[in-house]
């Protein structure tokens, strides 16, 4: 049971809003003698009445007997806090004694005591045998109502009157345009918060579309990325080489449509007799003839060098001719041009890659190349998909080392990589966690405060596109709170009726709202000018 103490001059209206205040739900209210309260019996009426809105039991503590008797008249328990007598609550107030009344009550005070020889002292607040105590119907008086006696002045006088409500007049305006036009209320909510944690096995598939809180499935998404890489990196050992230059050819055909196969090592002269040779088979297209003109088609190729050394390192050859089809019409048709030269010929000692070296710049490209498709596939995976660390495969498909060194001493290493993932979205785990906690508490409208999980034990299945895997979660729920639909709920109500609202939200754990300018006693009618603050 929660006591308010009730000072003096507090007014009926700040009694109530003490009582709303409070979460308890029995209230016993303590009244001093001479408060402002217990001067109307109307005043106990709305104690009674906004405490039954509020659904609270209210009772009233006083030494003062006519506070104990409204009470009683409106239908609230009352009680004498030092004598505790039950009859105290049956009290109802007596008119105010007469001179008369008086008089005589002193009279037969003293005509007792003369009488019996002993002192009979009879407490202020006792009731005389005399007086029978009897029910009483006081009218509904409004708080603090005062009538003031009018008197007639003079005609000064009576201007000076007509001023001075002139201008109360208009300050009255001006505070009620302050209140209408610029009012705010507050309303401050906290609600009751549950700690609540689970620890459970889920799937994330890619097969399903929604959230199943009872097998505890998530929807997720398969991802998959390609990618290739060329690092270069520096031989450690040394030896003599005999090195052939090498260059890219384009080969044209002008000779007919017919397309013409040439066999690896085919042999192109330069005009001062360097000759270079074909790498790898290659099939030069047919040439496009149109109204007897030739179009020549092309193709390029890899060619090296027949000697080895530097003087096959050569700049741009704008014509090459094919030795082998010297003496037939086909050697005009064909030839090759060397756009930029060719390059690589030495002969002396050199930087060589070893073993070791090889085997070091294998892995570190491996490394490498799982690292930017790991870094690729965070800078591009969708916003709100968790992929939990596991829950990706990296799948190498080739790693080529390219042994030749350059002039620095450098030799290369190309490879290539798939990663492929299985993630779901934060907010599906949320949602399907937010269902299983509402079932286990009775399906009540349930939201998160905080959460958190860890994932472990992936099990991640690509083919199937699924992820399993355990998960511990530590949350904090509260009931479902709308402050938009709140607000429209309050609008131009009473701050005791405010409050009234307040004590009803479900899992409330305190409550209370505040209007400015302090004068207003009502909640905004503008919606814009109430603000909903959740802690």
């Amino acid at each position: 049971m929660k006591k308010i103490i009730v000072n003096k001059d507090d007014t009926t209206s700040a009694v109530v809003r003490k009582m709303l205040g409070t979460l308890d739900k029995d209230i016993t209210l303590v009244i001093p003698k001479n408060s402002k309260v217990g001067t109307s019996l109307n005043n106990f009426h709305i104690l009674n009445r906004e405490a039954e809105a509020a659904g609270k039991k209210l009772a009233v503590e006083s030494v003062d007997e006519e506070v104990l008797a409204y009470a009683k008249v409106a239908g609230l328990t009352s009680d004498h806090p030092f004598l505790g007598r039950p009859g105290l609550q049956d009290i109802v107030p007596r008119t105010k004694a007469s001179p008369v009344e008086i008089a005589a009550r002193h009279f037969k005070e003293a005509k007792t005591k003369s009488s019996r020889g002993r002192k009979a002292a009879v407490k202020e607040e006792e009731v005389l045998p005399e007086e029978k105590p009897q029910e009483i119907f006081l009218a509904p008086v409004r708080e603090e109502e005062e009538v003031k006696p009018h008197r007639r002045g003079s005609r000064k006088s009576r201007w000076t009157i007509w001023a001075v409500g002139g201008m109360v007049a208009v300050g009255a305006a001006g505070i009620w345009a302050v209140g209408a036009f610029w009012g705010r209320a507050e309303v401050t909510v906290r609600l009751e918060e549950y700690p609540w944690s689970l620890k459970s096995n889920f799937v994330a598939d890619a097969t399903v579309s929604k959230p199943n809180a009872a097998q505890k499935i998530l929807p997720a998404e398969a991802f998959s990325l390609d990618r290739n890489i060329t690092q270069t990196f520096p031989a450690a050992g040394v030896q003599n080489v005999e090195e052939s230059a090498q260059g890219t050819i384009t080969i044209y055909n002008a000779y007919s449509s017919t397309a013409q196969a040439l066999v690896a090592t085919t042999r192109f002269t330069t005009s001062d007799g360097k000759i270079f040779r074909l790498k790898e088979r290659v099939t030069v297209p047919g040439a496009t003839v149109k109204d007897g003109a030739i179009t020549p088609a092309s193709i390029t190729a890899t060619v090296i060098a027949e000697k080895a050394g530097p003087s096959y390192n050569i700049g741009p050859v704008s014509r090459l001719t094919i030795p082998a089809f010297k003496g037939t019409p086909k050697y005009d048709g064909f030839y090759g041009v060397l756009s930029e030269g060719a390059k690589g010929g030495f002969i002396g000692a050199k930087k060589v890659a070893t073993e070791r070296d090889i085997a070091a710049a294998k892995t570190k490209t491996v490394e490498i190349l799982k690292g930017s498709l790991e870094s690729l596939f965070i800078a591009t995976k969708p916003s709100g998909f968790h992929v939990p660390e596991g829950a990706m495969s990296f799948i190498l498909k080739r790693v080529v080392v390219n042994e030749k060194t350059d002039a620095q001493g450098n030799f290369n290493v190309f490879g290539e990589a798939t990663l492929s993932a299985v993630g779901f979205r934060e907010e599906d785990l949320v949602e399907l966690v937010r269902q299983y906690a509402a079932t286990e508490r009775g399906g009540a409208p349930l939201t998160f405060r905080s959460f958190e999980f860890t994932a472990k034990s992936i099990n991640l299945d690509i083919a199937a596109k699924r992820n399993t895997f355990s998960a511990d979660i530590n949350a904090v729920l509260t009931t479902v709170f709308a402050p938009e639909t709140f607000k429209d709920s309050i609008k131009n109500l009473s701050v005791e009726s405010a409050q009234s609202a307040i004590g009803r939200i479900s899992g409330l754990a305190e409550g209370k709202v505040s209007l400015w300018p302090f004068w207003i006693k009502r909640v905004p009618a503008d919606a814009s000018r109430i603000v909903v603050k959740v802690e």
